[in-house]
């Protein structure tokens, strides 16, 4: 009976299986108290033996517990039942723990393992339920006995059962998973990018007791692409991250991306082997990234990134989100003619030449101008260009509408430059600073673009005017008609010289 009463101290000290002990009678109900209930959750109850006595008196402590062959948990600790492995049951029904079996918290978790197991494959009667609308879940009328306790927070609730009527306090908790993107030089809920950018996610998992079955799932919006680089990192509980935390071992996770059916676009599925290593308080960082692409959404709309975790039987936690923004601005380029300045009309301008480059060197010349691709979609009433970092493009000419739009940036400060101006027109002489801030909205964290067109705060068109002069006026003059006149009077005189000359000829 000492067996026993180490077995149990092993099962509180490990929050696993629980015994009740009950004063020395033989019948009576007993009260078991959540307390520090997870609100939501549902906790389960069920008594596998009956306790017919005990004596709690120091030094005399003696517990006797039977089953009855009619009893749901019998086959369990009978016969081929998981449950022989670790206890006996004589020809009266009396319950011990087998003598061959060491009594240490590996094999008291074992024994619950199984007995939650079984208890999930078989109906099991006397099972108990209550979800916890509160921090407190009280059961009550319970029958004296030997009880197993869970809930869907995805593992095993400890129990003392040193009285008929205990109060116990739930020390699994949910585990919670924290998603952050890299904005800068620093983790944020939000961040902003340009297509082609590569975007750095993690996501923080805070690891609680009984820890089994910890799947991450990761949903990213379509205008993201996964970069398949999964890395995990363990930080002990007390100890904080630093350059050389190194990686955990790829054994102890598998990644996966195909067959998913839920939408996600990869899961990163732990191995229980590997989780039953953790503490409470460990934390387990899942890294990983994206690159923004062609199919982002641009400018007041977002580009989420979506992750949850699964956890224990059931369980899983919200999803937590984070958003990166892409921005885009249009471009004006026209004249003002005389004939334009009574009507307000602009006059378009086809065939002015522009690059972006986010730096110019000290002659306004750009450095690194950024590359595009046009976007040919019919119907549009201006060209769109957008970033791409595989084109070899630098240069935008604008069309017969004399607009554009360049879409796909981060926000930044930019620099357009007008290389060539239509003919006739002259060019500019410096590049149109372009800054892109963003403003976030502190209820809904939401972020809008505001732009800076060479210091003056206005919408996001930048309006590019080319300005031309009439011709040149010439100083006057006769030209060459004078010589074409003196020409022809000059061949009409020598024609009348020469029919003169010939007559006096002929008279002589």
């Amino acid at each position: 009976m000492k067996r026993m009463k180490k077995l149990l101290s092993l099962v509180l000290a490990m929050m696993m299986v629980l015994a009740m002990g009950i004063p020395v009678f033989a019948a009576g109900e007993g009260t078991i108290t959540i307390d520090n209930a997870i609100k939501g959750k549902t906790y389960t109850i069920y008594k596998i033996f009956d306790l017919e006595s005990y004596n709690n008196e120091e030094g005399e402590e003696a517990y006797s517990y039977r089953i009855e062959k009619d009893s749901p948990w019998y086959a369990f600790v009978t016969g081929e039942g998981a449950g022989t492995a670790y206890v006996t049951v004589d020809t009266q029904g009396y319950v011990s723990w087998k003598a061959n079996v060491e009594n240490n918290a590996e094999n008291a978790k074992a024994f619950a393992e199984a007995a939650i197991a079984f208890a999930n494959a078989n109906p099991v009667p006397n099972a108990g339920y209550k979800p916890a609308d509160s921090e407190t879940v009280t059961f009550t009328g319970l029958d004296l006995g030997y009880y197993l306790v869970e809930s869907d927070a995805g593992a095993l609730v400890s129990l003392d059962t040193t009285q008929p009527s205990v109060t116990m306090k739930e020390k699994n908790g949910e585990p919670t998973i924290d998603k952050e993107v890299k904005d800068g030089e620093n983790w944020a809920d939000t961040n902003t990018a340009s297509i082609g950018d590569k975007v750095e996610y993690r996501a923080t998992i805070d690891v609680k007791a009984g820890a089994t079955d910890y799947k991450v799932h990761d949903k990213m919006s379509t205008g993201l692409d996964f970069n398949d680089d999964v890395k995990v990192k363990l930080i002990p509980v007390g100890e904080t991250e630093t350059e050389n935390t190194p990686d955990i071992a790829t054994t102890a996770y598998t990644v996966i991306t195909e067959g998913l059916g839920d939408d996600c676009t990869f899961h990163v599925e732990f191995e229980n082997e590997y989780l039953a290593t953790l503490k409470p308080g460990d934390t387990l960082i899942v890294y990983y990234s994206a690159t923004v692409n062609k199919g982002a959404e641009i400018a007041t709309t977002d580009n989420p990134n979506d992750v949850m975790l699964d956890y224990g039987d059931g369980g899983h936690t919200e999803w937590d989100t984070t958003k990166t923004y892409v921005y885009e601005f249009d471009v004006d380029k026209f004249t003002i003619r005389d004939a334009d300045k009574d009507t307000e009309k602009h006059t378009q301008l086809a065939g002015a030449q522009f690059t972006l480059s986010k730096k110019v060197d000290e002659n306004n010349n750009p450095v690194d101008p950024i590359t595009f691709s046009k976007v040919e979609e019919e119907g549009l009433d201006k060209d769109v260009y957008k970033v791409d970092k595989d084109s070899s493009e630098t240069v935008i000419t604008t069309g017969e509408s004399g607009k554009f739009t360049l879409s796909g940036l981060a926000a930044g400060t930019y620099y357009l430059t007008e290389i060539e101006a239509p003919a006739g027109y002259n060019k500019l002489a410096a590049p149109i600073k372009v800054e892109i801030t963003e403003k976030k909205d502190e209820v809904t964290g939401a972020r809008t673009g505001e732009f800076t067109i060479n210091g003056g705060v206005k919408d996001n068109t930048v309006e590019v005017e080319n300005k031309t002069g009439a011709e040149l006026p010439s100083t006057g003059g006769i030209g060459t008609t004078i010589f074409y006149v003196l020409g022809g009077i000059l061949v009409v005189g020598a024609g009348i010289m020469l029919v003169v000359k010939k007559r006096m000829s002929s008279e002589k």
